[in-house]
């Protein structure tokens, strides 16, 4: 790959979107600013139609005319993606995936008028949760904006934070790290550790949901954010009493409110500590530096939300050997990982696979039964082997009957088997 490409990321949040840079002169990726204010980095994620359907605009300036003008704004886009909603703009009804393709329009056009810099070869976005449909929906709009799916990377906020920190001098990673993330909308916390004796290194994460404990609500009052801050020392005294915790980052508009006080003192003690609004999106910047080849991770198994555990192997006989062929392996985003492989059978009834975690280091067979499938000579039936992840919990294995050319005609049948990830672990 050309180390000199300029890549690009760009974080899509449900209240304010960023984007990132990074070329050969730069020591690290720097966040692109759109307005002059202490939140310059972010762009609301907001578009805003006039009356007429003829104009539209995003961002702080959507902000300003929905405040100001008669119009109709949109925002939520996630959201109304997920929920499969539609909005009405001047008697013209939109699907979310039309909303959102018109947003990254206008996202791209800013990254394309940036004089600065040239356009980005290869581009990631990093979303709060990814799935198999929000995946798609990304690779579709960057497809339309010009990027095919081999300069793109999707992925999680989880895996961005883990980019991020990755990315960072090795003292801050002598010991585990830790993240929390708080805005209007949630409160998390992740933190990893590195086992650093095994081979592969494993990045183990541990991810909590703290959503209905402490809100941004409770800091609109004082009474609320003692309450806060009163909550937030207990938990990091209860964390960081059992784990070794060097390096902490707070990232979210809610660590830019005056609430922490105690809890301050107390995470500030004898720890690293960084607060930023810009975490995620220069942690995609790293994936994305990934793909085009300017930086490597090797020998590593990222385990967080949105990555596979296992691998998962088709047992051939190959002249008269045992061997193997890799139909997926850990460490792989789960919404793309999977594989298809056709092969000839000699009359076999089974089917055998090797599943293994290299986390826990389970390995078991698994044997589909394809006695069902029509009776033929040996080597005359041909069969398609399909392996893809249903969530992030469970793996299916298809086998097909495709007969054998026009020999024999496809039956048709289809043996299925589900795997769940748990028990490998």
């Amino acid at each position: 790959m050309d180390k000199n490409v300029l890549t690009a990321a760009i974080d899509f949040s449900e209240d304010y979107s960023q984007i990132c840079y990074f070329d050969n002169l730069m020591k690290e990726p720097e966040s692109m600013g759109v307005m002059h204010s202490d939140k310059h980095f972010l762009i609301p994620s907001v578009l805003w139609f006039d009356d007429s359907g003829k104009r539209c605009c995003y961002g702080q300036e959507a902000e300003k005319c929905s405040g100001t003008r008669k119009g109709t704004t949109v925002k939520n886009f996630i959201k109304m993606f997920e929920d499969d909603e539609k909005v009405n703009v001047c008697g013209k009804e939109y699907e979310a995936k039309e909303i959102i393709e018109k947003y990254f329009d206008m996202i791209f056009k800013a990254i394309r008028g940036n004089k600065e810099k040239a356009v980005p070869a290869y581009v990631a976005v990093t979303v709060d949760k990814m799935n198999a449909s929000l995946a798609a929906l990304l690779y579709n709009v960057l497809e339309k904006c010009g990027y095919g799916k081999d300069k793109v990377t999707v992925i999680s906020h989880s895996e961005s934070f883990l980019y991020y920190a990755m990315s960072r001098e090795k003292e801050l990673l002598m010991n585990d790290v830790a993240m929390f993330d708080f805005n209007n909308e949630h409160f998390y916390y992740k933190k990893f550790s590195i086992l650093r004796n095994r081979k592969p290194q494993l990045i183990d994460t541990v991810e909590r949901n703290y959503s209905e404990d402490i809100t941004y609500n409770m800091l609109k009052e004082d009474a609320g954010k003692e309450k806060a801050d009163e909550m937030f020392f207990d938990f990091l005294q209860a964390e960081f009493k059992n784990n070794i915790v060097s390096t902490v980052y707070l990232t979210g508009t809610g660590f830019y409110e005056e609430w922490m006080k105690k809890s301050l003192d107390y995470v500030c003690a004898r720890r690293r500590v960084f607060k930023g609004y810009n975490l995620y999106v220069k942690g995609a910047c790293y994936a994305a530096m990934e793909k085009a080849g300017q930086i490597e991770y090797k020998n590593m198994i990222f385990k967080c939300s949105g990555r596979t555990l296992l691998d998962v192997k088709l047992v051939i006989d190959h002249k008269g050997r045992q061997d193997y062929i890799n139909l997926s392996e850990a460490g792989m985003n789960w919404y793309e990982a999977g594989a298809r492989a056709d092969c000839i059978t000699n009359g076999d009834e089974n089917i055998e696979f090797i599943i293994e975690s290299p986390v826990s280091g389970v390995q078991k067979k698994c044997i589909i039964d394809i006695s069902g499938f029509p009776e033929r000579p040996p080597k005359t039936t041909r069969i398609g082997i399909t392996t893809g992840y249903i969530d992030e919990e469970r793996l299916c294995i298809s086998i097909e009957d495709k007969g054998f050319g026009d020999f024999y005609q496809s039956s048709g049948l289809v043996k299925r088997q589900v795997i769940d990830v748990c028990d490998y672990l």
